[in-house]
C-alpha cells in the first residue's frame, strides 16, 4: 500500500509539471518538396522529420499543415506556438531563427528543352517571361530585377504554386520557371517531366533555410535553441543522415 501511495502522489503532484513544457509547435508551409512536402503523406519533408524527431525529445508534438506562404509568415508572426519550414533570414520582420543551418538552396531556372535561354545574369532575364512565387525571395539581382519589371513575371500563390508554374511553362506561357533547385528537381521527377524541361542557368551564392519561429510569447527562442541543438547532436550520430537519405539528399554541410 505505501508503494501504491506513493505512484499516486508522484502522479498527482509532479507530473502536471513534467508536462507543463510540452508544446503543440504548429508547423506551417506550402509544399517545398524535399524540405516540407504534403501534409499527413509518408514523406512530409526531411525539415518535417527533423523537427519531429528533434521536439519530440522535448516532449513536444509537432502538426505540420499545408497553408499559402504569405499566410504561413504571417501566423508565424502573431502566433505563439507556430514556426514556418523552409524560411529564409528576412522573410518576416521579428522572426527568431536558430543558430545551426537546417540546408541551403539555391535558386535554378528550368525551361523547355527545345528552348535555346539560359540565364547568365540580370540582363539575359530582358525580354522573357519567368514564373515565380508570390512572397518568395531569390537572391540579387534577380529579386530587384523582378520588382522592377512586374509586366514580364507571373507571380503564383495558393498551397502548390510551383506546380502551376511548371505547367505555364509546358503551355509555352512563360519562357521559364524560377525556384530551389533541389524543389525543382523533385517536382520534375514526380510529375514525370524529366524528358520535357531542363535546367538552364543558377543564382550565385544561394541561401541558408531555417525553421522560423514565432516572437510572440516566450517560447520561440526556446524552440530555436532546441532545434538548433538537435540538428548538431543528429549530425553527430548519424540521424541526421538517415532522415535525408530518405528524401535523397545529402547533408548541406560539408565535413
Amino acid at each position: 500500500m505505501p508503494k501504491i501511495w506513493m505512484l499516486a502522489f508522484f502522479a498527482l503532484f509532479f507530473l502536471p509539471f513534467i508536462t507543463l513544457h510540452a508544446d503543440e509547435i504548429e508547423l506551417h508551409a506550402d509544399e517545398w518538396c524535399p524540405y516540407n512536402c504534403e501534409a499527413n503523406s509518408e514523406h512530409e519533408g526531411y525539415l518535417i522529420d527533423l523537427a519531429r524527431a528533434i521536439f519530440t525529445q522535448h516532449g513536444h508534438t509537432v502538426t505540420y499543415v499545408t497553408t499559402p506562404w504569405a499566410r504561413a509568415l504571417k501566423m508565424t508572426q502573431k502566433k505563439e506556438h507556430v514556426g514556418a519550414p523552409g524560411a529564409y533570414i528576412g522573410n518576416g520582420e521579428g522572426l527568431i531563427f536558430h543558430r545551426n543551418t537546417a540546408g541551403h538552396s539555391v535558386n535554378s531556372f528550368v525551361v523547355l528543352k527545345s528552348s535555346n535561354w539560359r540565364y547568365t545574369g540580370r540582363d539575359s532575364l530582358e525580354g522573357h517571361t519567368i514564373a515565380v512565387i508570390k512572397d518568395y525571395t531569390y537572391g540579387e539581382p534577380v529579386d530587384t530585377y523582378l520588382k522592377e519589371n512586374k509586366k514580364d513575371v507571373i507571380w503564383l500563390h495558393g498551397d502548390s504554386p510551383l506546380k502551376s508554374a511548371l505547367q505555364l511553362l509546358v503551355r509555352r506561357r512563360v519562357t521559364a520557371v524560377l525556384d530551389d533547385k533541389n524543389v525543382l528537381k523533385e517536382l520534375i521527377r514526380s510529375q514525370g517531366l524529366s524528358d520535357v524541361v531542363k535546367t538552364a542557368g543558377e543564382i550565385e551564392g544561394g541561401e541558408n533555410v531555417y525553421i522560423a519561429f514565432s516572437p510572440q510569447g516566450k517560447k520561440g527562442k526556446l524552440y530555436a535553441k532546441q532545434f538548433s541543438d538537435g540538428i548538431a547532436d543528429f549530425r553527430a550520430d548519424g540521424r541526421l543522415d538517415k532522415i535525408l537519405g530518405k528524401y535523397g539528399i545529402d547533408d548541406w554541410i560539408e565535413r
